[in-house]
């Protein structure tokens, strides 16, 4: 197995390597601030969680009831 692929496999805490080192480097551009992979994985898993309760699909009747055009 190729070292690239292998980067973006989950680990066993849930994101990959690459998710962190990209989730890093977003938190690095927004706050200013460097974090630790460790607190990065764990950020990165507290909004995925957080996106998985408040997401909701938008049916097709709901979406041509929204009164935009």
């Amino acid at each position: 197995m190729d070292t690239q692929q292998s980067n973006h496999q989950p680990t066993t805490l849930g994101l990959s390597p690459h998710a962190i080192a990209e989730f890093q480097k977003i938190y690095l551009a927004e706050f200013k601030e460097p974090i630790s992979p460790e607190s990065a994985s764990l950020l990165g898993m507290k909004l995925l969680r957080l996106f998985k309760r408040i997401y909701k699909p938008i049916s097709k009747k709901e979406d041509s009831n929204d009164g935009t055009k």
